[in-house]
């Protein structure tokens, strides 16, 4: 980089309070939280899940995601299942814009939809859009600005032809900011006339109420919708406490998993020294054995140590559940199994989660 060093420092100092910094379970705590929704602008939003699968996959192509990270990412996703089928939290539409998409895929199944406008909730009802499988797209806006990526096509129709665009719908959709209704009687033709059904998500009013009063017209309005993202959000606070739960039993058995995993080395170092060890004993006699007899004492021996670690490797996962015990056993077991000259260049130096700062886990 061109960029001197000081001057890369004075930039991270610049972003840095932009920024919270957690670590160990706080960390994995709020992962957590923010990836099922429960620390979102609208509470149990499910496109953060999406992103948060995207973003995952993206950190596995390229290399970057170690055996923890898949561990937690996988915790997570199967606690968002959980999250999903023991309750009630993600029932309902909480959002303006997921409360009109339900209603557009209950009245008119795949219909063609012209949408007016390119605020915020005309934007998230475009990203939404995929899901109820349009059979036509267009939208207009007084300036034309870029599509936001999708798995359909869009046409775009230019602001003065925009009476044309609602004569080629089946829903129109109306999310514009302006001090007078945009649509009035006068746009609608006289009958009979086969009108699109109409949604009107401005604040104030851009479809004329009046509309309503037309045979043949169907006009829902913000409150209605409103009044439906309401009482789902109510639903969502009131099952708020069930997600808690599954979320604080996910992170105490990664957090548990983790514990064990800093004392796995151990188990493994000992499992080789006294392989080792059955290997020079069984070297040294099979010069005196036969074949059937050399392989019946290597299958004995091998037994006896898996007998030997079975219940110091259990003692010491149960320990790493207490907390720090665990530590203590590991020194005992160093002791017992090591020569004194081999025990201080014994690897793994196990810390409380969160302060080992060479641990991947420490900052998530």
């Amino acid at each position: 980089s061109a960029w001197p060093a000081h001057s890369k420092k004075e930039q991270a100092a610049t972003y840095a309070k932009h920024f919270r910094s957690q670590e160990g379970e706080a960390a994995i705590q709020h992962l957590f939280e923010v990836a099922l929704g429960l620390d979102a602008q609208i509470l149990g939003d499910r496109q953060i899940i999406t992103q948060v699968k995207q973003s995952y996959q993206q950190s596995a192509d390229m290399q970057l995601a170690g055996p923890y990270l898949h561990r937690l990412m996988h915790a997570i996703f199967y606690t968002h299942k959980r999250v999903e089928n023991e309750t009630t939290f993600h029932q309902g539409h909480a959002s303006l814009s997921s409360a009109a998409l339900a209603l557009i895929q209950e009245i008119q199944p795949n219909p063609s939809i012209f949408l007016i406008g390119w605020g915020t909730i005309a934007q998230d009802l475009y990203k939404g859009l995929a899901a109820i499988a349009p059979k036509r797209v267009y939208r207009t806006s007084r300036t034309k600005k870029a599509d936001i990526p999708t798995s359909f096509t869009c046409q775009w129709v230019p602001w003065d032809k925009w009476e044309a665009g609602i004569k080629q719908a089946e829903v129109v959709v109306s999310c514009i900011n302006r001090k007078q209704p945009l649509v009035t009687a006068e746009h609608l033709g006289k009958p009979p006339h086969k009108y699109p059904i109409w949604i009107d998500l401005s604040v104030p009013r851009s479809i004329d109420p009046a509309i309503a009063r037309i045979p043949g017209v169907v006009l829902y309005n913000i409150d209605a919708l409103t009044q439906k993202a309401s009482l789902a959000r109510t639903r969502r606070l009131q099952a708020r406490a069930d997600v808690d739960a599954l979320v604080k039993e996910a992170v105490l058995e990664f957090v548990s998993w983790v514990k064990e995993m800093r004392y796995a080395p151990l188990i493994q170092e000992m499992k080789a020294l006294l392989n080792a060890l059955r290997k020079e004993e069984m070297t040294r006699h099979m010069k005196n054995m036969s074949a059937a007899e050399a392989k019946w004492a290597d299958r004995v021996t091998k037994g006896l140590i898996q007998r030997l670690l079975k219940y110091p490797a259990l003692n010491l996962k149960a320990a790493c559940r207490r907390g720090e015990e665990a530590f203590t056993i590991a020194e005992a077991l160093k002791e017992i199994f090591y020569p004194p000259d081999e025990r201080k260049l014994f690897k793994n130096e196990a810390t409380p989660l969160g302060h080992n700062k060479k641990d991947p886990t420490a900052n998530t």
